[in-house]
């Protein structure tokens, strides 16, 4: 997955709605059930990382650092900033109340400084950002080094006994959002992830993960890309909707339909009260407030907890 993954959290749920004896809703607690993957929370294993895109899993990949950043007040995805002689295109934005972290790609040899400031070079924003400290963004893990190519036979050997059952993958986010719609060159690195994963293990299940409706009380604009609390939410809507249509059209097609379920997160998922928001005045002559979403694309806890019940739901179908 994305960033809707990177920590774990619907993953986590999940396996504990399978495994455990307690807790609300209280779990199974089935014993035979394992979640593998290269990062693990609550005894649950999994991957993802913020910003990345199907094309992230089926090519090598470059070289990425997530800046923690403070006292910022307009941050924009695709401009460049510049620190130790390299330069860092943001693409990705997890900042709220000026405070967060973001996710740049980098394009030269140089590392930045342990601590400083980020310089704009090109794009809007923010004409400079303090960051107090970095981590270097991994590499694709299903990248086959030796033989330079995708697989997942050295990642299913090293995080899985060298078995995989079945594969939930969500991701989308980072195409759906953006102006410019790469559309048939994401469906075609969709397949080629599908296609590796089946030639390898022709037994393996792949579930395609639907995205939730984004936040309907704003904060798109804030997040990703516009300089104020406004964007294209009826624009973002339909492309989100036209991407879960491509993804039921090719579970169900021919080609893929015996091994290749879609699953719908957006029919089960609460976008009105499970985003981030903030009670906002409704205006600066008023004392009334309104609820205005402060992050349209990455839920609340609670609405990670649905994304676990989608996938708890569809796990007991299956089973």
């Amino acid at each position: 997955g994305d960033s809707l993954t990177t920590d774990g959290t619907w993953c986590a749920e999940t396996y504990r709605r399978l495994s455990a004896t307690n807790g609300n809703p209280m779990g199974l607690g089935l014993t035979n059930i394992k979640f593998v993957g290269k990062k693990s929370k609550n005894g649950a294993g999994y991957f993802g990382e913020g910003g990345w895109r199907w094309s992230h899993y089926v090519s090598e990949g470059a070289k990425a650092y997530r800046f923690q950043v403070s006292n910022v007040n307009s941050l924009s995805v695709g401009s460049k900033y510049t620190n130790n002689g390299s330069t860092f295109t943001i693409q990705e934005i997890n900042v709220t109340n000026g405070s967060g972290n973001i996710l740049c790609p980098v394009s030269g040899s140089n590392a930045p400084l342990a601590s400083g400031t980020l310089t704009l070079s090109q794009g809007g924003g923010d004409s400079s950002i303090s960051y107090s400290s970095y981590e270097i963004a991994p590499t694709n893990p299903l990248w086959d080094a030796t033989n330079n190519k995708m697989s997942f036979i050295p990642y299913a050997n090293e995080y899985a006994d060298g078995r995989l059952d079945v594969v939930y993958v969500l991701l989308g986010w980072n195409d759906v959002h953006r102006e410019a719609y790469p559309y048939p060159t994401m469906m075609a690195d969709c397949k080629t992830f599908i296609d590796t994963l089946h030639s390898e293990f022709p037994n393996a299940k792949v579930k395609l993960m639907g995205l939730q409706v984004c936040s309907i009380n704003g904060g798109m604009g804030a997040n990703y890309g516009a300089g104020d609390d406004y964007s294209d939410t009826y624009g973002t809507i339909r492309r989100l909707m036209k991407l879960n249509l491509a993804y039921k059209e090719l579970a169900e097609s021919a080609e893929y339909s015996s091994f290749v379920e879609y699953v719908d997160i957006a029919s089960q998922f609460d976008s009105e009260y499970n985003m981030p928001y903030a009670e906002t005045k409704v205006n600066t002559r008023s004392s009334l407030t309104e609820r205005r979403g402060t992050n349209g694309v990455h839920p609340s806890n609670d609405g990670y907890m649905q994304i676990a019940d989608v996938v708890y739901r569809n796990i007991i179908a299956n089973l």
